[in-house]
Order: C-alpha cells, then structure tokens, then sequence
C-alpha cells in the first residue's frame, strides 16, 4: 500500500503595490523580529505571514547551498501574476543564513538587504537560553553561557554554515564579518545596529522607511508580544563576569568590528 503524504502548504502575502522584496537577515538571537515587526507596523508588508527562509519550511523547496536556486526561487515568489496583475511580496523574508547564498541577489534594487546586529554578550547569552528553548538537538545544552560559546557548533544549527567553526564564539563573529564585507560591496544591504533600533527607534525606522521610498505619519514601535521568548536559566554572577571577560578580550582582537558594535 502507498500512502500519499501531503507537505504542509507554506503561505506568503502579495500586493499588487509591492515592488520591493525585504529580507531581514541576522545571526540568531540579534533582534530578528523586532526588526521584522518594527517595519511591518509602519508599512504594507506583513509579518503575518513572513517566509521562514529555513529547512522548515522549505528543505525540499530550496537548495540552500546554490545562491542560483535561491534567485530562482525567490524571483518566483517576487512576481506573481493575479488577473493579468504584477504582484509583489509582502511578507517579510526573515533568515539567518550566512551571506553568500543571496550573492546573485545583490546589487539589484528590488530586494532590499536588512542585517541586524546585536552586542555580542546579549546575543550569545540569549542564544545560550535558547538552545534549551527546544526538545531537539538545536545545538549543545551547556549549563554556562561560557562553556557553550567556547564549544564547537553542533545539531541542528549547523544548517546556517558554510563550513566548521572552532567554537560558537567564532561561528557568530564570522556571520557578523561576512554579513559588514557583503555590506561594503553591494549597495542592497544595509546593517542595523539592534542598538540604535531600541534606543532611537523612530529616528532608525524613519531612515530606513526613506530608503525603501515608503511615506509615512506616525511612527509606532510594536509590542514585544510577537517575538520567539527564551526559556529563564539562573546565572550565577561570577559565571556572568567570566563570560562577558572572555567576549571582551576576544573582541579586543578585532577592533572595528568592536568600534561598530559601540
């Protein structure tokens, strides 16, 4: 007997007056969805739905390893014809792969680029939690921040490298350092300091509503209801201090990618 075993549709929204595709592209943990919120709130693209540019749910659908396959597919879903009408993509795409799979994406205004970048204390430390967010192997269950940064990346994180990495410290600084040299060759992608974002928001959101030529009125920062929670791990304070020592000594190593951060 062979029985038929339906894929769960994925869904996307279109609108006929979208003529520009957005990613949002971080190392996990760096304020994804507040970046993904903060610009559907003030304009017509939609988190509700936004492609989770991931395995699930496209590991059958996308060859995630050919930056061809990835233009192919996304050119697919950036023009869909309704009733002899162009439309665009709404949804928001939302990934965290390395950059090179987007190469033959550059350069070409009608998808725009947002990296999003965090500190890298609170981004490893909030990746630590998240690790045990999960019932699978995502990656090592560790009982200090320190001891996973300073483990090799394992399990299911693996899907969002190019290659190994010595521990998980270097796996972020790389994604951060391929994502700023992308960033100084091709004019689609802007970064966006997490920072700046929570601290000046209306200032960060006006500047990139301008690059995208979206007008607007008022400005409104989203809820932080529609985000991916970590689960509460204690910490002891000196199981912090030698974490954050370790960050800061091996970020004193690379002084501009410090400066940028700062």
């Amino acid at each position: 007997m062979i029985i038929n075993l339906e894929k769960k549709q994925t869904k996307i929204c279109v609108d006929e007056n979208i003529n520009k595709t957005i990613f949002v592209c971080s190392h996990e943990r760096s304020g994804t969805h507040f970046l993904m919120n903060s610009i559907a709130t003030n304009s017509n693209y939609t988190v509700d739905p936004y492609l989770n540019f991931d395995l699930i749910p496209l590991g059958d659908t996308v060859n995630f390893f050919s930056a061809s396959h990835v233009k192919s597919f996304v050119d697919e879903i950036s023009n869909i014809k309704h009733q002899n009408r162009k439309h665009g993509l709404s949804s928001l795409i939302k990934s965290h792969h390395p950059s090179y799979i987007f190469e033959e994406l550059f350069n070409n205004q009608s998808f725009f680029f947002f990296y999003i970048y965090r500190d890298p204390v609170e981004t490893l430390l909030s990746f630590w939690k998240f690790m045990h967010h999960w019932s699978w192997h995502e990656g090592p269950k560790l009982d200090t921040p320190l001891k996973f940064v300073k483990t090799e990346p394992e399990g299911q994180m693996q899907r969002y490298q190019r290659k190994s990495y010595i521990n998980i410290f270097s796996r972020w600084l790389n994604h951060l350092m391929e994502w700023i040299e992308a960033s100084k060759k091709f004019e689609n992608i802007y970064l966006v300091s997490y920072k700046k974002l929570n601290l000046n928001f209306d200032t960060t959101i006006i500047e990139l509503l301008n690059l995208l030529e979206i007008p607007f009125n008022e400005i409104i920062k989203p809820s932080k209801n529609n985000y991916i929670n970590t689960i509460q791990l204690d910490l002891s304070n000196n199981d912090r201090k030698e974490f954050v020592k370790y960050i800061d000594e091996n970020m004193s190593l690379f002084p501009e990618i410090k400066k940028l951060l700062s």
